[in-house]
């Protein structure tokens, strides 16, 4: 309560107030304080739990944690439970939410950014049993907690989009250069929602393209290239009738003929079937039944042939 003081000074008293602190990335051992069901930004129906970090240098710390009641968000929810030590059946259960105010597990604590602030989000959690201690070790401990939690939050951790409502996915979609301003303006919700998890199934198919690319190269160098073993093969059979030296030469003219690159600007105007020419012609693992509108199809088709080093400059 402040009272009012004469000229500019005013009287606060800060008793039993602390400065709200945001913990640093790791492991915490957390206690459901409260659970009620409300309503998230999209007005869908959310289970609301407040949990409180119950050990450690930062105990008391409390943390917001949402979890979705549409179906393809209940795997955060069945995760949260079953940390909790619940037995989730695989139908329909009822759940008394009194009776998780007071239960603990673990939970792994990420920051993110929203609005131009840094916040903390709780992306996984485990049972209590798999605990390992507190987060009161000294500065380096948090570091590495911190370095080991974020790294597991790139490569498990999936948006969940129907958590945000229309201005975060707007901005989102921006951001990542899928639209413009103006474009973005008229897309609505479930517009944004479709290039943003299409733009997620590019990445990953580009990410598993990689591994695969790497993984044949490698099996490559144990293995001669189909040119010279093919060289080779000629070479020895046709001895009589055309010298070696020709034979070689032939083949090292042909080991450097370049692929051919395609023009970016030809790849915008193609349609589905044009673009289906230039994957089997070019090798590219792109699969267009991926992706809905034919602009995410350009845009894949475009991303593979780059990486393969097949677009012009």
């Amino acid at each position: 309560m402040a009272r009012r003081k004469k000229g500019s000074s005013v009287k606060v008293n800060f008793k039993g107030v602390e400065s709200r602190q945001t913990p640093p990335e790791g492991d915490y051992k957390v206690e459901v304080l409260e659970a009620t069901l409300g309503k998230s930004g999209n007005n869908n129906d959310q289970i609301e739990f407040v949990l409180e970090v119950a050990e450690g240098k930062y105990k008391g710390t409390k943390l917001w944690f949402y979890c979705p009641l549409q179906e393809n968000s209940l795997w955060k929810l069945h995760a949260f439970l079953t940390a909790l030590g619940q037995e989730v059946p695989e139908d329909e259960m009822d759940i008394d939410l009194s009776e998780l105010v007071g239960e603990s597990c673990v939970g792994v604590l990420t920051h993110e950014t929203y609005q131009g602030r840094k916040r903390a989000k709780m992306t996984d959690f485990d049972s209590i049993e798999n605990y390992k201690g507190s987060d009161d070790d000294d500065d380096d401990d948090d570091d590495k907690k911190g370095k080991k939690s974020k790294g597991k939050k790139s490569k498990d951790e999936t948006p969940d989009y129907d958590d945000m409502d229309e201005d975060d996915l707007r901005d989102l979609v921006i951001k990542r250069e899928l639209a413009d301003k103006k474009a973005a303006k008229k897309l609505d919700e479930d517009e944004l929602k479709e290039l943003l998890e299409d733009d997620d199934k590019a990445a990953a198919k580009k990410s598993k393209g990689k591994s695969k690319g790497k993984s044949k190269d490698d099996d490559d160098d144990d293995k001669p290239a189909k040119g010279k073993s093919k060289s080779k093969s000629k070479s020895k059979d046709d001895d009589d009738d055309e010298p070696k030296g020709k034979s070689k030469s032939k083949d090292k003219g042909k080991s450097k003929k370049k692929a051919k690159k395609y023009d970016g600007e030809d790849i915008d105007d193609m349609d589905e079937d044009e673009l289906q020419e230039v994957i089997d012609e070019s090798g590219i693992d792109v699969d267009l039944d991926d992706y809905k509108k034919l602009p995410k199809k350009v845009a894949a088709v475009k991303d593979a042939l780059e990486e393969a080093d097949l677009l012009e400059d």
